[in-house]
């Protein structure tokens, strides 16, 4: 697969292709993104995914302190939404889809490479756990 990658100031391009995608199919990808403001991403994505349907997805962005927002749709009537809450130790992420598919996590840094982590679901899963990392 060929990738190509251009920053022009506050705007990225890509294209990356193959021509034996996971079907065998010649397949591409291009994107491209604008950072409007410290504050404001707005970007688009095509995925002509070879022989199968192409898929256009739209993404907004928007952080104001310590939330972040996104809202992303595409052309195929799916979309995700979600927001995530820093403060510190403390990260806090929400997140949904068409489906009212939601997960809810939440992580607390402890510190040395330790945290502590809790997860819940629509599937009704819930996970409490400590990380460790190295």
């Amino acid at each position: 697969s060929d990738v190509c990658s251009s920053d022009l100031g506050d705007i990225k391009l890509s294209v990356t292709g193959t021509d034996a995608n996971d079907s065998g199919d010649a397949a591409m990808v291009w994107s491209a993104s604008w950072a409007m403001s410290s504050d404001i991403t707005l970007s688009i994505k095509s995925d002509n995914k070879g022989k199968g349907d192409d898929i256009t997805t739209g993404t907004v962005a928007y952080k104001m302190g310590d939330l972040a927002l996104s809202l992303s749709a595409d052309d195929n009537d799916d979309w995700d939404a979600s927001a995530t809450y820093t403060a510190g130790a403390v990260t806090i992420s929400y997140s949904t889809n068409e489906e009212s598919e939601w997960e809810a996590d939440l992580s607390y840094d402890m510190g040395s490479g330790v945290s502590l982590k809790a997860s819940s679901d629509h599937a009704q899963t819930s996970v409490v756990g400590i990380q460790f990392s190295f």
